[in-house]
C-alpha cells in the first residue's frame, strides 16, 4: 500500500502522523520525512483541519510541554504548503453524514469531511477504524 504521488494534489494528515512526525516517533519519524520530503517536491499541500492543530497543542500544554507546543506552532506555521481550516457549515454537515453512517467520533468525522471537501487525495492516519470510510482514500502511517 502506499500513495500515487503522480495523482497526488493534496493530503490531509489526522493529529497521530503529525505527533509522530514532531515528536520523532522511533518507528515513524523516517516515514513521514519521505513522505513530507515528497509533498515539497511536487508540491502537494497538507491541509489541516484546526482540530488536529488543539489536539495535538493541548496533548503537550496538558503535559507541561510549553517547548513541544512551540514546536508544533512553529511546524504549522512555517512550514511551506500547509493550509490550516477552520470548520466550514457544508463541513459541519458532511461531518455529520460520517458520524451518522459510520459512527466515528466528532472530530474523526471532521477530519474526514474535511478531506472530502479539499478533495484530497490521501488522509493520512494510524486509526485503522477510520479505512471504513470509502469517502476518502485512507492511508494508515503502518501501511507506508
Amino acid at each position: 500500500m502506499g500513495i500515487d504521488w503522480s495523482n497526488c494534489n493534496s493530503m490531509v494528515w489526522d493529529s497521530a502522523p503529525l505527533i509522530y512526525y514532531i515528536e520523532e516517533h522511533p518507528q515513524y519519524v523516517d516515514k513521514l520525512q519521505v513522505i513530507l520530503d515528497r509533498m515539497a517536491a511536487n508540491k502537494i499541500s497538507m491541509d489541516i483541519s484546526l482540530i488536529s492543530y488543539i489536539e495535538v497543542i493541548v496533548g503537550a500544554e496538558r503535559s507541561g510541554n510549553h517547548r513541544l507546543a512551540d514546536r508544533y506552532r512553529f511546524f504549522f506555521q512555517n512550514s511551506n504548503n500547509i493550509n490550516l481550516h477552520a470548520i466550514s457549515l457544508p463541513i459541519a454537515e458532511h461531518a455529520i453524514d460520517i458520524r451518522v453512517k459510520y459512527s466515528f467520533k466528532v472530530p474523526d468525522a471532521i477530519q474526514l469531511a474535511l478531506a472530502h471537501a479539499c478533495g484530497a487525495d490521501v488522509f493520512l492516519t494510524n486509526d485503522r477504524k477510520l479505512k471504513q470510510c470509502t469517502e476518502v482514500n485512507v492511508i494508515l502511517v503502518d501501511e507506508l
